[in-house]
């Protein structure tokens, strides 16, 4: 085999592996590829097609790593007392949100661990069909979300806007999320959320006077636990470009409305698990079904980390959910 073409070989593989979300097992493979210094063997010379592609790839595994790294630091279970950086903020009904500071900035970075009564199955339509995330969240929040751009299978250009109290101005932020297949390492997946300059890009009206937030890093790990339950821990830093608060003030609220959603989630959550997804979910899971489903679904089936069966929760009508309501009020 020449030299050519064992880097078309490894190339292929790498981006076979990235191209089926698979991003840690491709950050593996190009640090295998390596040498003791840290450079990539001499032989590996790429078209400039590959080469671009590659500048993407490289891209894309360092940010899974270093939101998996972070993510996996900031887990409660895997901290040491001599790393403890993290303060706790509030622990209460299964979501817990702690804070530190960074270096460099002035809000505080949040770690948001949530226990939840619901098997990942049907957590992955919950986070995919993001722009009903809103029908789950406190009213207060005034949160609207919606899908700029369908990036592959498992990944979207996303507007949140989020309602502000006069006299300030809403907020929204662009945020590319992508998910990555974590089964094997992780026993789940994880979500990586990047700011994003919408440039030309329209908008929602909403948008309109409203300000936008910068996302200098984010993430959610969803991990299986057992086949009615999963964990999920999301580590966020954002700039919410808010002049007039003091910082201390500022973080204060972020991380109680941090606690407030966070569990206003989990008890939807809860509630789906026992009556079913509602009917707007099953749509969606529906005509998604070959695209993005069923995929994950097999994944996660097949993962050595993760308990068998996985449950899935039956999507009710809206007849039995009648019935079911009128029987819990007798």
């Amino acid at each position: 085999m020449t030299a050519s073409t064992s880097t078309s070989t490894a190339f292929d593989t790498i981006q076979e592996a990235h191209d089926n979300s698979l991003w840690l097992k491709a950050d593996r493979l190009i640090e295998e590829l390596k040498d003791k210094d840290g450079l990539l063997p001499p032989s590996w010379n790429l078209t400039s097609e590959q080469d671009a592609k590659f500048t993407k790839i490289i891209k894309d595994v360092a940010d899974a790593r270093n939101t998996d790294k972070a993510i996996t630091a900031s887990s409660r279970d895997n901290r040491t007392d001599g790393n403890d950086d993290w303060t706790l903020s509030t622990d209460a009904a299964g979501v817990c949100v702690e804070y530190r500071s960074e270096e460099g900035k002035d809000t505080h970075s949040f770690a948001i661990t949530v226990s939840m009564e619901f098997s990942i199955l049907n957590i992955v339509p919950i986070m995919f069909e993001s722009d009903l995330i809103p029908n789950m969240m406190p009213k207060f929040l005034g949160l609207e979300i919606a899908v700029l751009e369908e990036r592959g299978r498992f990944g979207q250009l996303i507007y949140q806007k989020v309602a502000m109290p006069p006299p300030f101005r809403n907020r929204y932020m662009v945020i590319d999320c992508q998910a990555v297949d974590c089964v094997d390492e992780r026993g789940g997946f994880l979500i990586i959320a990047r700011s994003e300059d919408p440039a030309d890009r329209i908008l929602p009206p909403s948008s309109k006077g409203a300000v936008m937030m910068d996302v200098h890093f984010g993430g959610t790990m969803c991990r299986v636990t057992s086949p009615n339950t999963t964990d999920m821990c999301t580590i966020i830093n954002v700039d919410p470009k808010m002049t007039g608060i003091p910082k201390f003030l500022l973080n204060y609220m972020t991380r109680k409305v941090m606690w407030h959603a966070y569990r206003a989630f989990q008890k939807r959550a809860h509630i789906f698990q026992i009556d079913g997804l509602p009917p707007q979910y099953a749509e969606r899971v529906e005509k998604n079904r070959e695209r993005i489903y069923d995929e994950i679904t097999l994944r996660l089936n097949k993962g050595v980390h993760i308990p068998t069966p996985l449950k899935i929760a039956e999507v009710k009508s809206e007849k039995v959910r009648r019935r079911r309501k009128k029987e819990k009020g007798c």
